[in-house]
């Protein structure tokens, strides 16, 4: 092992050494998700006071490709527990879809008392959904 020029160096050296450490630690007391899912998109609503994190779902992939047609969503009163709050929408909500559309990174938010859910639906075009709460009804 080399020994560091200057306390400086030494100083980074060991916070180097604890954040690598650190990361080595499980923080959530129960994992976000046990299943695979891409395009997180987490957020806070005070109104609803919790957690809630939008991504795309990999429920209805075939495997062959990324071709899922759902969005999930994870719920947490303090970021410690999850629960898999199951799917909020769907793609084929969105009337205008084709048939062979795929769901893609959403992106949520809260506004005059409304929870919106923006859908990127086959790569070429996004659906807005309006709900009363963020965990579904949309």
């Amino acid at each position: 092992m080399r020994i560091p020029a200057s306390p400086l160096a030494a100083l980074m050296s060991a916070m180097s050494i604890a954040v690598v450490a650190h990361a080595a630690t499980p923080v959530a007391a129960t994992p976000i998700a046990a299943r695979f899912n891409a395009d997180p998109s987490p957020h806070w609503f005070p109104a609803a006071k919790g957690f809630y994190l939008y991504a795309t779902d990999d429920a209805s992939n075939s495997g062959k490709y990324w071709d899922s047609v759902t969005w999930r969503l994870y719920t947490s009163p303090d970021m410690k527990t999850w629960r898999d709050a199951g799917v909020p929408l769907a793609v084929t909500v969105f009337k205008w879809a084709r048939p062979d559309a795929k769901a893609w990174a959403p992106e949520a938010a809260y506004r005059n008392g409304k929870y919106y859910f923006y859908a990127p639906v086959g790569g070429d075009k996004i659906g807005v959904a309006v709900s009363d709460r963020p965990d579904g009804g949309f």
